[in-house]
């Protein structure tokens, strides 16, 4: 789901679920309407809060396995590096046996 739709969704919930209320309890006209403006702001900001928060956390975790990544493939070029090496240090060796 697209985290940008995520405050509105949550203010049109509220909205539906105070409309709903609403007419259950038989309200005036201006009494809802000023209620539900009321329950809409409110959401939405607290939709806005929570999409933030989302989105910081989840780009903090995308952050951690990036490196995880570049620590792994690092090891892995360090090791084949490293082995690359030794396969030059054997076989300098060997010739220098083979020249003794």
């Amino acid at each position: 789901m697209n985290r940008a739709y995520l405050p509105a969704i949550v203010t049109y919930l509220a909205a539906f679920i105070t409309c709903l209320i609403c007419i259950l309890n038989n309200w005036g006209v201006n009494e809802s309407l000023v209620t539900i403006l009321v329950v809409m702001v409110v959401f939405f900001i607290i939709g806005t809060i929570a999409k933030e928060i989302i989105d910081c956390t989840l780009s903090k975790k995308a952050e951690v396995n990036k490196e995880e990544v570049v620590e792994e493939e690092m090891s892995v070029f360090n090791q084949e590096l490293l082995g690359e090496k030794q396969d030059n240090k054997e076989t300098k060796d060997n010739a220098t046996e083979e020249i003794s």
